[in-house]
């Protein structure tokens, strides 16, 4: 448990030995988050088998895990933990096939979306994509070793030239003999989480930039500020996913774009934070607005998303305590109104603000707000299409 860095630092790493290394940090959907030993979760779930060791990565939620592991257990499995990750390892091992590929292809066709999985063996790293590739999966390499990750700026950021990413429905299998691809399902169309991009993703991901550069123009040509006050109008980005779209929303509107949000250099995000207590401490110590920049101003905060409604609730108070004389919130996603089943820490619809105020006006007011706006699924679906070039999210 804890950052990377504490966990893994340079001396631990380097005195591992070995050819193959798979590690995960777990941004936990699935498993007990108040459990009292959270550290059985933790991927990578590893397992000696009978055609020997498979250490296994997952990213991403497995539909309907409950009833499965309900089933395993009736038959006899033995679970040491209460993640979904887990229940994909034994159906992979408990597969029929000689070699650990027969098995890694039979046992795929039973596993649910979403997936994308980084599979540790004697002879190489398979990486796995779900067929309509939810989750992204990049693949790389350097002068030492072939690499796969999440996201292609961390390849970058290892001294790595990325190959590309990982096909949807397709196993991909790195080892000394080379790369080679292998598709367990017919080719379909690739459905990307849209959050990925508006979200989760580095700047430096390819796509990402200028998916939220097109989000921040539409939510500026759709969603101007009804502002009748003499004040300048500044446009604030929320750090860091936010200050983006803002950039889009500054250039399409003609308006100045200010820092009037600085982040302390703290390695938490609150959305991550596993409990509601401490997101809301996470909150309070990693954000702070500038006066120079929103004091006497008419304040447009661009941010990427709204789940909890913490977050903007927060900032609002600072861009006011900070002197602004309006706020108005711009989001560049639609309103997340439901459960995410694929992926996403959205577990109950009573934890999502929306849920609670589903109309624009009533959330204006539980922020103290002039105006909030969001783009809807169809303008989401445009924005980020244009950005990055994919079909469909």
């Amino acid at each position: 448990m804890g950052l990377v860095r504490d966990v893994l630092p340079p001396d631990v790493c380097s005195s591992m030995p070995g050819p193959v290394a798979v590690f995960q940090t777990r941004y936990s959907t699935s498993g007990k988050k108040n459990d009292s030993n959270p550290q059985r979760n933790l991927g990578p779930f590893f397992a000696e088998t009978e055609i020997g060791p498979v250490a296994l990565a997952h990213n991403g939620n497995l539909e309907g895990a409950e009833a499965t592991r309900e089933q395993l257990m009736k038959k006899g499995g033995i679970l040491q933990s209460d993640t979904d990750s887990e229940l994909a390892l034994h159906e992979i091992v408990r597969a029929k096939g000689i070699t650990f590929r027969e098995r890694l292809h039979a046992g795929i066709s039973n596993i649910p979306l979403a997936y994308s999985f980084v599979i540790g063996r004697p002879e190489g790293l398979y990486a796995v994509r779900d067929p309509s590739g939810v989750r992204p999966l990049f693949m790389g390499e350097n002068e030492e070793a072939y690499l796969v990750a999440s996201e292609d700026g961390a390849i970058r950021s290892v001294g790595g030239t990325v190959l590309g990413e990982v096909e949807n429905g397709t196993i991909t299998v790195l080892s000394s003999a080379g790369v080679s691809v292998f598709r367990f399902v017919p080719k379909t169309p690739k459905r990307l989480c849209l959050m990925e991009y508006a979200y989760f993703m580095r700047q430096d991901t390819q796509g990402a930039y200028l998916a939220r550069i097109a989000a921040g123009r539409l939510l500026a040509r759709n969603y101007p500020v009804p502002s009748h006050s003499s004040a300048p109008v500044v446009v604030v980005g929320t750090p860091e996913s936010g200050l983006i779209a803002a950039e889009g929303y500054a250039c399409e509107a003609g308006l100045p774009q200010r820092i009037g949000l600085v982040r302390d250099n703290i390695e938490l995000r609150a959305f991550m934070a596993p409990t509601d207590e401490e997101r809301k401490i996470t909150l309070a110590l990693k954000l702070a607005a500038i006066p120079d920049a929103v004091k006497d101003a008419v304040v447009i905060n661009v941010d990427d998303s709204n789940v909890r409604g913490h977050t903007s609730h927060r900032i609002a108070r600072l861009l006011y305590e900070a002197g602004a004389k309006e706020v108005h919130i711009r989001y560049a996603t639609p309103k997340i109104v439901a459960p995410c089943i694929r992926g996403l820490d959205y577990p109950t619809a009573e934890e999502l603000f929306a849920h609670h105020y589903p109309t624009e006006a009533a959330m204006a007011a539980k922020f103290g707000v002039q105006s909030v706006a969001y783009l809807t699924i169809d303008e989401s679906r445009l924005a980020y299409s244009e950005g990055t070039g994919q079909e469909d999210f």
